[in-house]
């Protein structure tokens, strides 16, 4: 026989699991609509004389084609790493739903895309937007 302790335990666990699942839909889908919006219009696209000239840069040249992913935007939504002490990769990983291992490889290729850099001197190591 379960005890209201016990039932009321398990509710909490599943509204917690379930609203995790949340913030990953959420994550994902506002990733998606990111990179929807991302793209220019087609008349811009098309040899339209009128579509600015690429002057972008090295860092947008490293971007991936077609942009960052849904994940890579996840992560470069996060308002700490605009702070000077960033966030640690356990932090991002908590925030978007990764493992810790899939949280450091994402942003170690964040790092080689110039998009973030490794705070110096910090341990655990973390990371913030690159300063320009």
């Amino acid at each position: 026989m379960t005890t209201e302790a016990e039932r009321a335990r398990g509710r909490d666990l599943a509204l917690a699991e379930a609203l995790a699942g949340l913030g990953r839909v959420a994550v994902t889908l506002s990733g998606r609509l990111r990179e929807l919006h991302s793209e220019p219009p087609a008349a811009l696209t098309d040899g339209d004389a009128s579509a600015p000239a690429a002057t972008e840069g090295a860092k947008q040249a490293a971007t991936p084609r077609g942009g960052f992913g849904p994940r890579q935007q996840a992560v470069l939504a996060l308002r700490g790493l605009d702070s000077d002490l960033g966030l640690a990769a356990s932090d991002v990983a908590t925030a978007v739903g990764l493992s810790a291992s899939n949280s450091t490889t994402l942003l170690n290729g964040l790092a080689k895309l110039e998009a973030l850099e490794r705070v110096p001197d910090e341990r655990p190591i973390r990371w913030r937007r690159a300063r320009v």
